[in-house]
């Protein structure tokens, strides 16, 4: 009975070291859970932006180049927590993603030069980081290959080429752009079913100019079957956007 006893105490006693044991080890080297981006970007998606930050900028300190990115989104957007909209900050982490082959984080590296956020403007850097993230597939960066075709070297028909890239993988940007430039015929013929086709793929994710141009074009019947009530669901749907033009289309419509 005695040596029973006397077992279990050193078992029991076993246990206690063993636990902690781990409880240290645990510790000096918390699980890999840790640092989940996963776990952060859901927090991110659901308004979580405290402890979505939290968990970034441990991740980020590892290494974890999804958080570097989304730490430069968060200081870009203004979303750390008693913290205004901090440039400096944002360029700073999406350099740290986009040099570590980040698409998104490339062509948003881009867009601070091209926009001049927390650097002075550069439009050859735009474009080098723009094409990097291009060449990765990336909808938003062969968008900014496009805006810097078209905007800055006024070259139409390589401006309508990345638009359409990125445009065909959902971009509602693109897609607006690409349909005003079939519209305006710009670096191509004028081509009112394909500007309709566009705009409304734009329409469709909420882009209210896209959904008042649409207004326009059934109004005027513009490549397409003149209908002013199909006019006055796009005016309206633009006007809950707040978009000031499709309000003033609305009141002219109505006779006020």
């Amino acid at each position: 009975m005695e040596d029973r006893i006397v077992r279990n105490v050193k078992f029991l006693v076993t246990l206690l070291f063993a636990s902690a044991f781990l409880m240290n080890a645990y510790s000096a080297n918390p699980p890999e859970i840790k640092y989940d981006e996963a776990w952060a970007i859901q927090l991110y998606k659901a308004g979580n932006f405290k402890r979505a930050f939290q968990l970034f900028e441990q991740a980020a300190m590892h290494g974890k180049v999804n958080a570097q990115y989304y730490l430069g989104r968060m200081y870009f957007n203004g979303e750390v927590e008693g913290e205004d909209v901090d440039y400096v900050k944002a360029f700073e982490w999406y350099q740290k993603a986009a040099v570590n082959g980040h698409a998104e984080a490339q062509a948003c590296f881009g867009r601070m030069y091209f926009l001049g956020r927390g650097v002075p403007v550069n439009f050859d850097k735009a474009m080098e980081w723009y094409q990097k993230s291009a060449a990765q597939g990336n909808a938003f960066g062969q968008y900014g290959v496009a805006c810097v075709y078209y905007r800055i070297q006024k070259d139409y028909p390589k401006a309508l080429e990345w638009y359409k890239k990125s445009a065909e993988q959902g971009d509602p940007n693109a897609q607006y752009s690409l349909a005003c430039m079939y519209y305006y015929g710009e670096g191509t013929d004028k081509n009112f079913e394909q500007a309709i086709k566009w705009f409304k793929c734009a329409a469709e994710q909420d882009i209210a100019a896209a959904q008042y141009d649409l207004g326009v074009i059934y109004l005027k019947g513009q490549g397409t079957v003149q209908s002013e009530s199909t006019a006055k669901m796009w005016f309206k749907r633009a006007a809950a956007n707040n978009y000031n033009e499709a309000v003033e289309a609305l009141k002219k419509l109505s006779g006020n």
